[in-house]
């Protein structure tokens, strides 16, 4: 399991698994063209990341081109993690919220979000109350993340 949290977070930004390399990151990359074209419209932002790490980095690169934000971070339940795109709209938003996930193609990130749909998927087709759904992975699962 560590090494898929190493393998996630390297889709992140490659300084997350060694912070001496010198490889830049496409996802940073793409968050800033988001960024800039969202100041240019006028529009406000949340930013979400399972890394605390990764926030860090975003944080450094708006600093560097003087792109004024707050920052909070914390440890926020896995329970309430889940709901946080939701948070958007309980702030007293009125105007259509617009959600973008950055998920790196042919990834871990790629492949565990369909492990997800594809387990969900089967929880929303038991027929019968009886049966019951792992989270759990199995050997064959995390292999395939693997891949």
């Amino acid at each position: 399991m560590a090494e898929i949290t190493r393998l996630r977070q390297a889709c992140c930004h490659p300084k997350l698994v060694n912070a001496a390399l010198v490889i830049s990151s496409a996802k940073q990359q793409a968050f800033i063209e988001l960024v800039e074209d969202l100041i240019e419209k006028k529009h406000k932002a949340l930013v979400f990341s399972q890394f605390v790490g990764h926030l860090s980095l975003l944080k450094a690169v708006l600093i560097e081109r003087n792109i004024s934000f707050q920052y909070l971070d914390g440890s926020t339940p896995a329970k309430k993690r889940q709901q946080a795109s939701d948070r958007a709209h309980r702030m007293r938003q009125l105007r259509p919220v617009t959600i973008y996930r950055m998920i790196m193609e042919n990834s871990i990130e790629e492949k565990i979000i369909a492990l997800h749909a594809q387990k969900r998927d089967l929880a929303n087709n038991l027929l019968s109350g009886n049966e019951k759904v792992s989270g759990k992975l199995d050997v064959e699962q995390m292999l395939a993340l693997l891949e």
